[in-house]
C-alpha cells in the first residue's frame, strides 16, 4: 500500500565505504527518504511520520514506496558530523500503477514532460552520550519544469496518479525548498531508552510553485512510563500545515492543525499496541472538503499494532 495497491520496487543498490569508512557511496533505485529527511514514524498523523518534504511536495519528492535511480554520497566530517549530497531521477512516470518495468522492476520510466533531477543536500550532527540525538539541516533544488510542463498558470494533478491538486501558480522551471529535522532525548530515567524525547521538523517550499508551502511539527515521547510498565510509551504532538495563498483552492490560506497523542501499550515481548486519538482543526487548511463543502473539525480514534518478529 502508499501510491497503489501494488509491490514495488523500494530498494536495489549498491554502497561502497572508503577511505576508513568516512565516505559512502551509494547508487541504484533508492527512495529519498532512506538518506534524508526525519525518519521516524511513531505517530498516525502523517504530519508527524517520516520525510517532511515528501509529504508536502509529493509530486515530485516521492518517499518511501516509490524508488528513483539515484546516486548518493555521504561523507563523515567527524564522528558525530556528516554531509551528504544526493542525486536522484526527477521524473513522474516513477509514480506509475501500470507499468510493472518501472515499479517493480528497475526498469526506466519515460518522461513526459521531459524530466530532470532532484539535488538534495543535507548536514547532519549526531551528538553522542547519555543525551544523544540527530539535528539535520538541508535543502534541495529540481530543475525540472513543474508538473504539468507548459500550461501556464496552472499546476494540474497527473490523471491515475494524483499529485498536488490544481494551482493557480507559475509554470516555471526550478523548485526548491529547505528543512531541519532535530531529534533530542531529554533526560535519562533509567537503563537503555527510558526517559523524555522530543523532535521538531519545519519545512519550506518554493512559494511559486508549492501548494502546501510549509509545515512545522513537534512531538515528545517518554519511554517507561510507569515503573512497572518500562517498556510503555506515551506520546503527544501538535503541527500546522500551510496552503499556499495562491492555490485554486477554497483552503488557500488556511493552516491545518493536527493534534495527536497516545498509549503505547507492549503487550507481548513482540507485540505493541499503540491507542490513539487525533484532533484536526481546519481539515485542508480552512476546513474545505475535496467538493468545497466546509466540514468540522475532527475527531479521530485509532489503534496501531506492531509486531516484531
Amino acid at each position: 500500500f502508499g501510491r497503489g495497491n501494488i509491490l514495488r520496487l523500494t530498494e536495489l543498490y549498491y554502497s561502497q565505504k572508503l577511505f576508513d569508512n568516512r565516505l559512502e557511496l551509494k547508487g541504484g533505485r533508492l527512495p529519498v527518504g532512506s538518506d534524508f529527511f526525519f525518519g521516524l514514524c511513531e505517530f498516525i498523523n502523517l504530519t508527524f511520520c517520516g520525510g517532511q518534504p515528501g509529504n508536502i511536495q509529493g509530486g515530485y519528492i516521492y518517499n518511501w514506496p516509490v524508488s528513483q535511480w539515484a546516486g548518493v554520497a555521504h561523507y563523515n566530517i567527524t564522528k558525530e558530523v556528516q554531509i551528504s549530497v544526493g542525486v536522484y531521477d526527477a521524473n513522474p512516470g516513477y509514480l506509475t500503477t501500470s507499468q510493472p518495468s518501472t515499479y517493480f522492476l528497475p526498469g526506466y520510466p519515460g518522461s513526459n514532460p521531459a524530466s530532470g533531477v532532484l539535488v538534495p543536500v543535507e548536514l547532519v550532527w549526531s551528538p553522542s552520550g547519555p543525551l544523544n540525538g540527530t539535528w539535520r539541516f538541508g535543502g534541495w533544488y529540481d530543475n525540472a519544469s513543474t508538473i504539468d510542463g507548459g500550461l501556464p498558470g496552472i499546476i494540474r494533478t497527473i490523471p491515475g496518479v494524483g499529485g498536488v491538486p490544481d494551482q493557480n501558480l507559475g509554470d516555471q522551471r526550478g523548485r526548491y525548498g529547505v528543512y531541519e529535522s532535530i531529534l533530542q532525548r531529554l533526560t535519562v530515567d533509567g537503563p537503555g531508552a527510558l526517559g523524555w524525547y522530543t523532535f521538531l521538523n519545519t519545512t519550506v517550499a518554493d512559494h511559486r510553485t508549492a501548494f502546501q508551502d510549509y509545515q512545522i511539527a513537534w512531538g515528545v515521547k517518554h519511554t517507561g512510563t510507569f515503573s512497572w510498565r518500562p517498556q510503555d510509551e506515551v506520546g503527544f504532538a501538535v503541527g500546522t500545515t500551510h496552503v499556499n495563498s495562491a492555490a485554486l483552492s477554497p483552503n488557500a490560506g488556511g493552516n491545518e492543525v493536527p493534534i495527536e497523542a497516545w498509549y503505547g501499550w507492549q503487550a507481548t515481548g513482540w507485540m505493541n499496541l499503540k491507542f490513539d486519538a487525533q484532533y484536526v482543526i481546519n481539515p485542508g487548511g480552512r476546513g474545505f472538503n475535496a467538493a468545497g463543502i466546509k466540514t468540522n473539525n475532527a475527531f479521530v480514534l485509532g489503534l496501531r499494532t506492531t509486531v516484531h518478529f
